[in-house]
């Protein structure tokens, strides 16, 4: 019996915007007082961007 290890068209695309999603939400610094959660919803602006660029090249190559 064989046993193979096969991985999806959408693995990669899934994991980098999953990887970006935690990068923007919880690893950039909000830092402190008024405006401070501003930065992680500027992150999300590259993330995003990334992301639909990678499920865009995904869905090309499939």
């Amino acid at each position: 019996m064989t046993l193979s290890f096969t991985l999806s068209w959408w693995l990669i695309p899934a994991l980098i915007t999953v990887l970006g999603l935690i990068w923007a939400l919880w690893i950039v610094d909000d830092g402190g007082g008024m405006f401070s959660g501003l930065s992680n919803i500027f992150a999300l602006v590259p993330v995003l961007a990334i992301s639909a660029f990678a499920w865009a090249v995904a869905a090309f190559l499939k």
